[in-house]
């Protein structure tokens, strides 16, 4: 899967420093306007991962079914099985 390169989480980590620029008007940092580039590479990434349903088995443990505890019970009795 090809990442699509964006800065906007480095101007994110920059505007968490004590030393980056505010405005004026509620000390919002200043580079946190997305640009252009990562309003489109936004745009199809949402569009490149909509959300799905899916169904699936848990176990009563609240694991996904099989556990570890039921693979090893199934593991257990094939081996059982095929020793007789």
């Amino acid at each position: 899967m090809r990442r699509v390169p964006c800065d906007l989480h480095e101007r994110l980590a920059d505007a968490a420093s004590p030393t980056s620029a505010t405005t004026s008007t509620g000390g919002t940092p200043v580079d946190l306007v997305p640009s252009e580039e990562d309003l489109a590479d936004a745009e199809d990434i949402l569009f490149a991962h909509p959300p799905r349903r899916v169904s699936r088995l848990i176990c009563q443990c609240g694991e996904d079914y099989p556990c570890l505890d039921v693979r090893w019970a199934y593991l257990v009795k094939r081996l059982s099985g095929a020793a007789s």
